[in-house]
């Protein structure tokens, strides 16, 4: 190879390791942030966010001209799963004009279809061995908005004054006045770093005992959240490391048992006490606050009505509220627009709300054929991971912790929007799709 390709290998190489980490940047960003001459007041925010945005549209067409520049021949059959998620998204345009929902949404489908040509590409110029440098930037990026979320409001929650499940906060200037993640969200990234941080031992060789406080502190976190979908797959993912990590007997069950599972269970155990210690003694120093003359009486009063219970998850409904939300989109959708969808953030569009399904959101985002694409491309996946599953003792650890946070993503899809629509979950769905991807391409440069 000459000097001349391998220079124009390397500077495309750079390219796509800056067009992934622009890709998870944007995220939280909308074609509104586009608008900055619109706007009354400019500040640093504004700049950021516009540029954020901004960016991802120059990475998209970019990524066009090196295919069209490079010739670039990509095998049908080799990236056919990718190209069932693009037909997808390209779908989604249709509803945004025959519909009334704003077209500006189409930032979410130039999005999606920057990370997913980003990572064909990837595929096509990296070896596995040189896809880890993904893994790193999406394992401190996720750190980063794991830091910022939880910490910002775990000083609140052990001082009694707030919860963590079910929390969020709008315009969060910590995100640039973006919305923080939910705590679903963040009981996810928990997971997936914790899976990462499994990756990182197997690669530094050694027992390292910060990696196992780590993974301790992560799993605690999660039973803290009390995201029921996110305890059930920790708990599905830990029974498959075992059964791929560990030669099945009482000693390795046990140790196994007491560092993944008693040790995280007793230190959440112990914070949520102290919260409700702390819960009790704020809400307790309120309602006395709030008394002219506080005597004996009153204050025994104050005390007997204040709740002293651990702060845990109530539920009015088994879904949290999805199966109405289900009901109100199927209400709304008409058959005639089913055919071709109301085009990207349909259900916002719809009920204001997310769909917290994939299925639905694929469906009523990019009509029936899309929606096939859509499921075409989760099957595709599904059986890639049946495949690696039933070989779980031969699997290298890679192809087993890639294969481990894809299928966290796959089912968490059934209860929330995930992977089918621009966010963190298509990220890192794609970034590990990318590390199982067996195929042998050709990496010609011409």
């Amino acid at each position: 190879m000459s000097i001349n390709k391998i220079n124009k290998k390397i500077l495309i190489k750079l390219f796509l390791i800056f067009s992934f980490t622009i890709c998870w940047f944007s995220i939280s960003t909308t074609f509104n942030d586009l608008l900055i001459l619109q706007k009354n007041k400019v500040g640093l925010i504004e700049v950021v966010n516009f540029s954020r945005h901004s960016l991802i549209y120059l990475c998209f067409f970019s990524i066009i001209g090196i295919i069209l520049l490079a010739k670039i021949k990509f095998g049908f059959y080799n990236n056919l799963t990718y190209f069932f998620l693009i037909l997808y998204f390209l779908f989604q345009i249709n509803g945004l004009i025959i519909t009334s929902n704003s077209f500006e949404n189409i930032s979410f489908i130039i999005s999606s279809l920057t990370i997913i040509l980003t990572i064909i590409l990837i595929d096509f110029f990296f070896s596995n061995q040189e896809k880890k440098v993904f893994i790193f930037i999406s394992f401190l990026i996720l750190s980063m908005v794991f830091v910022l979320t939880f910490f910002n409001l775990i000083s609140e929650y052990l001082e009694g004054k707030s919860n963590l499940y079910g929390h969020f906060t709008e315009n969060n200037e910590f995100f640039f006045n973006k919305d923080s993640p939910r705590s679903s969200g963040i009981a996810r990234s928990c997971l997936v770093l914790l899976l990462i941080l499994f990756v990182i031992k197997k690669m530094i060789v050694k027992k390292n005992f910060i990696i196992e406080v780590f993974k301790i502190f992560f799993l605690s976190v999660i039973l803290l959240y009390q995201s029921r979908l996110i305890i059930l797959l920790t708990i599905i993912s830990l029974i498959l490391i075992f059964i791929h990590e560990n030669k099945f007997n009482l000693k390795n069950l046990l140790k196994f048992l007491s560092i993944y599972f008693v040790i995280p269970l007793i230190f959440s155990s112990s914070v949520m006490f102290y919260n409700s210690e702390k819960r009790y003694e704020f809400r307790l120093n309120e309602a006395i606050s709030e008394v002219e003359s506080v005597d004996r009486f009153e204050k025994k009063y104050v005390y007997i009505q204040i709740d002293k219970s651990l702060p845990l998850r109530r539920f009015d409904t088994f879904s949290s509220g999805r199966f109405d939300d289900w009901q109100k989109i199927f209400d709304k959708i008409k058959f005639k627009s089913l055919l071709l969808g109301y085009g990207s953030q349909a259900d916002r569009y719809l009920i204001n709300q997310s769909a917290s399904n994939g299925l639905i959101y694929a469906l009523i985002s990019s009509g029936i054929l899309g929606f096939i694409f859509y499921v075409f491309f989760s099957l595709m996946i599904l059986v890639r991971l049946i495949k690696n599953f039933l070989n779980i003792k031969n699997n290298n650890y890679l192809n087993f912790y890639s294969s481990l946070i894809v299928m966290i993503l796959l089912l968490r899809s059934i209860l929330e929007t995930s992977y089918a629509v621009f966010s963190i979950d298509l990220i890192i769905l794609l970034t590990f799709l990318s590390v199982i991807n067996v195929f042998k391409k050709k990496k010609l440069l011409k």
